[in-house]
């Protein structure tokens, strides 16, 4: 494994025999990926790292298994469907409960927990703890999404 300087100050992973293709080029990030532009006759052609070191199949999204996009590892790099590669990202907001897919329902006073499949909200029911509605969330975000479950207890899933 080497490594090299991403624009943003981090350092970019790569296979050793991909090093010296790949340092040819500035690299700048996004949250979603790592990306370099060429000039060109009709102006400026951006591409992925990804797609630099890996054919991506057809219908399917470059997925970093470790949610580093600056780590280019093959074997950190799979592919899946967009809603895949969504169930794979970090939840960004704030969230009180400390856990993701789970919020205290006044109405109820229950913890309730949910996953997101394909934009639309599956309830995996209410519970008297934030802790036991985040297992049976991880246990349906498995179910529906499988490796690419983004998990509350990954250690309790392997």
């Amino acid at each position: 494994m080497k490594t090299i300087k991403c624009k943003c100050g981090k350092d970019i992973l790569v296979d050793d025999e991909h090093f010296e293709a790949l340092s040819q080029y500035t690299w700048s990030c996004t949250d979603s990926q790592v990306r370099t532009f060429m000039s060109t006759t009709n102006g400026p052609l951006g591409f992925n790292i990804v797609s630099t070191i890996l054919d991506i199949p057809t219908g399917l999204e470059p997925d970093h298994k470790d949610r580093n996009v600056h780590n280019n590892q093959v074997s950190n790099i799979r592919f899946g469907t967009h809603s895949q590669n969504c169930a794979n990202m970090v939840k960004k907001k704030p969230n009180a409960t400390g856990y993701v897919g789970v919020y205290w329902e006044w109405r109820r006073e229950r913890y309730r927990g949910q996953v997101s499949n394909n934009g639309k909200r599956v309830s995996c029911g209410y519970f008297k703890t934030a802790e036991e509605a985040a297992r049976a969330r991880d246990k349906k975000a498995l179910e529906i999404h499988g490796e690419f479950a983004i998990l509350n207890f990954p250690n309790d899933n392997k």
